[in-house]
């Protein structure tokens, strides 16, 4: 699926290598079984709709959770030897 939209942060575009600015628009590849998007700048996608958005969306961010100590791992500084 491919779809216009901003990109979040400083990136390159995947076809020539170019840098895009952030808000800079560019258009996402998604392929069926991947993680990742292909991003395509207007540099080889060509032109961007114009009624594209002007500020991207903000990232969601999660609470941060402390973390807590799972087990004992204390090295006692010995030389093990194979036997």
């Amino acid at each position: 699926m491919r779809t216009w939209g901003r990109v979040l942060s400083d990136t390159l575009c995947g076809g020539c290598s170019s840098f895009l600015k952030p808000n800079a628009p560019a258009i996402f590849i998604k392929l069926d079984g991947v993680k990742r998007q292909l991003v395509r700048g207007e540099c080889c996608a060509g032109s961007a709709p114009p009624d594209l958005p002007h500020n991207p969306p903000t990232r969601s961010t999660s609470a941060m959770v402390p973390i807590k100590k799972v087990a004992n791992s204390h090295f006692n500084g010995k030389i093990w030897k194979r036997g």
